[in-house]
């Protein structure tokens, strides 16, 4: 209990900190927020004798970060494999793969693969773009011995519902040609499901993977809930911001509908209003309805690898927080999660971000924001320096560490700083 030390006891005290940051969009990763808040509090307090003790978790919901932040907490061999991009052309995507508990894990992240950071701004059209090689990593995954997989669909650049996922997988997937001839795509895009004339399941030993039970379990780390199609469905919500106009809007909604249709055909079961199966431009669908795939919340896979409630409860404080904190952050994301396990502990928790978007509407713990102290364009450009200096000018600020940081005309025996 700080009360008990007294102003004039404060040598060489310790205070556990554990650092769980999800990125600063577009400036800094995970743990480079993490290390850059947990260094910044380790130097301004040994100026005051009090020492830090700590720990760094990586952040993700399913998104970006999701495989170094498993890979790391799981020690993965990191294999990378050449695969179909978003538009076709071949690219280097890395997996992660390795024995945990006796069972071989894989854990892939479809955006290195599939996601929207590898389409151009002047390419992005979710008619021409496929998930195809998602599945060719899952493929190499298995050929490699994997039982379980790990699934992040968070940024993806398709809206193919999965489809081109299960191609890559081994999947055929035939379609109706202009002249009524069907033939089998090299890759499967969003155009091509309004011409679906059959998905073939190949042999047992083709096939070994996934498909009902299969060897292969899989856990897709999914952070929304709306359905396969419909007004709040993957075509309606998130096409857009895959460069999608109304016009093309409507061409991928009549093939998701369709493809809703031959999914329950397929697999006897209908996806088009379950929740979270939009997700990923409909990939959580398909993988559903075809592999038997678990819709889990990202956070709570990444919660169960990093053990992070007993990291929260052994911590005296805990500093998390994201680029932009908003809304969005309430709803269910990756920092609401660690207020919320915070909280459910009694454990002190401050957010540090970027841009502070709930200014007055959230009372019961602290919030710091670059932009309290730098104007955009630096916060931007400068990220890391600017993340330490608010961490040092605010540590005496930050709970625990208020009654520890006494400044030196405090107690005339005290240590301040040097």
């Amino acid at each position: 209990n700080a009360e008990s030390w007294g102003d004039c006891d404060l040598a060489k005290k310790m205070v556990k900190v554990l650092c769980a940051f999800d990125k600063f969009k577009g400036t800094l990763g995970s743990r480079a927020c993490g290390q850059t808040t947990l260094q910044a509090l380790q130097d301004t307090c040994s100026s005051y004798d009090v020492r830090i003790d700590g720990d760094v978790i990586e952040l993700s919901d399913g998104g970006d970060g999701f495989l170094f932040a498993l890979t790391r907490a799981l020690d993965l061999k990191i294999v990378t494999e050449t695969v179909t991009g978003p538009l076709g052309s071949k690219i280097e995507a890395a997996y992660g793969i390795g024995e945990v508990d006796g069972v071989c894990v894989a854990v892939i992240e479809m955006a290195l693969a599939s996601g929207l950071a590898l389409v151009p701004l002047e390419l992005r059209n979710p008619l021409h773009t496929t998930s195809k090689g998602t599945g060719e990593l899952i493929h190499a995954a298995v050929r490699r011995g994997a039982q379980k997989l790990l699934l992040g669909v968070g940024g993806s650049a398709t809206n193919d519902g999965g489809l081109g996922v299960l191609q890559g997988m081994g999947l055929q997937i035939l379609l109706q040609g202009e002249n009524g001839d069907v033939y089998e795509p090299d890759a499967i895009v969003g155009q091509d499901l309004v011409r679906i004339a059959s998905i073939r399941i190949p042999s047992a030993d083709q096939w070994e993977h996934c498909l009902f039970g299969g060897r292969l379990s899989i856990d897709i780390a999914c952070d929304v809930s709306n359905p396969f199609v419909g007004l709040e469905g993957a075509t309606a919500i998130y096409s857009g911001q895959k460069g999608a106009t109304k016009e093309i809007q409507e061409t991928l909604e009549r093939g998701m509908v369709n493809l809703a249709q031959v999914y329950k055909t397929s697999s006897g079961i209908d996806i088009s209003s379950m929740s979270g199966a939009g997700a990923a431009g409909g990939i959580s669908g398909g993988l559903v309805a075809m592999c038997n795939a678990r819709l889990i919340r990202g956070i709570e896979i990444v919660s169960t690898v990093l053990d992070l409630p007993s990291r929260i409860q052994s911590a005296d404080l805990v500093l998390t927080g994201e680029g932009s904190f908003d809304v969005q952050t309430m709803q269910g994301k990756a920092v609401s999660y660690v207020i919320d396990q915070c909280n459910r502990y009694n454990v002190p928790v401050v957010v540090i971000c970027g841009h502070n978007g709930l200014k007055g509407l959230i009372q019961t713990i602290p919030v710091f924001d670059l932009l309290s102290m730098f104007s955009p364009e630096v916060a931007m450009k400068n990220a890391q320096v600017c993340l330490r200096q608010l961490v040092s000018a605010k540590a005496a600020e930050l709970p625990v560490l208020d009654r520890l940081l006494l400044s030196p005309n405090r107690c005339a025996t005290s240590n301040g700083p040097r």
